[in-house]
């Protein structure tokens, strides 16, 4: 407790007094240990809110600013949430080669223009697990100032179209350069694609490793009927330091 005292913020810091049962914390059947875990998680979560958005504060707003920014948290909450449960249950037994060559790409594509990485399989073959590990491993091997990016198709109403996609991973972006988005880059899905490559650009000039990993890009949604521009913007050169799975 003294040492907590040290590290932590007072406000950081919550009491709870609850009786002891001699077989631990029971919430199932203690009603008193029942809500010891609500209030504990409320607590929590209302600390860790209040943490993010003093953050993005700090950052340079786009339109709508308060809207667009708690849009954009819970957007990334969720996506990260479904990322770690995937970790989780995921044993990745017979990926362990198909991760080792990830890698390698992933710390080659550091240094020097590259394509992005295209995982390819059959229906409930691992596709999604294997790129979950993948989030994590890219952090650890790239260090943690790594910029991260997950989504997964139709997790989210942002995460449907290539429209929506496109326009919530730029807002992402600029706010990792402290950039305000132009309003013109958001009129058409042309003019998305255009901003989102060129905004690559920008990003790689900061060094800092950005990796963008999208899940089920079969599953998306085309805003106009054009498979062109439903997977073009994938097949770009992608500029050192910018990873894309």
């Amino acid at each position: 407790q003294d040492m907590l005292a040290t590290k932590a913020n007072h406000d950081a810091m919550h009491t709870f007094y609850l009786k002891w049962h001699p077989k631990g914390i029971l919430p199932s059947t203690v009603h008193s240990h029942a809500d010891y875990y609500d209030n504990f998680l409320i607590a929590v979560s209302t600390h860790f809110t209040a943490m993010i958005e003093d953050h993005l504060n700090t950052m340079i707003p786009v339109k709508n600013c308060r809207e667009e920014k708690r849009a954009l948290y819970q957007e990334l909450l969720t996506h990260f949430h479904y990322c770690l449960r995937k970790i989780n249950k995921c044993k990745a037994r017979g990926f362990e080669s198909i991760e080792e060559k990830m890698k390698l790409a992933l710390i080659a594509g550091s240094k020097n223009e590259h394509k992005a990485m295209v995982v390819c399989g059959c229906e409930g073959s691992g596709k999604t697990s294997l790129v979950s590990r993948m989030a994590q491993a890219a952090v650890n091997l790239l260090g943690k100032n790594t910029c991260l990016l997950v989504r997964y198709i139709g997790l989210t109403p942002c995460s449907m179209t290539l429209y929506d996609l496109l326009r919530s991973i730029c807002i992402q972006l600029h706010h990792v350069i402290k950039e305000e988005p132009p309003a013109s880059a958001f009129t058409d899905i042309r003019s998305l694609v255009t901003h989102y490559e060129g905004l690559l650009k920008v990003c790689s000039s900061f060094s800092q490793n950005v990796v963008i990993i999208v899940d089920g890009l079969d599953n998306l949604k085309p805003f106009y009927h054009d498979i062109d521009q439903k997977i073009g913007w994938v097949l770009s050169s992608l500029p050192p330091m910018i990873h894309l799975i």
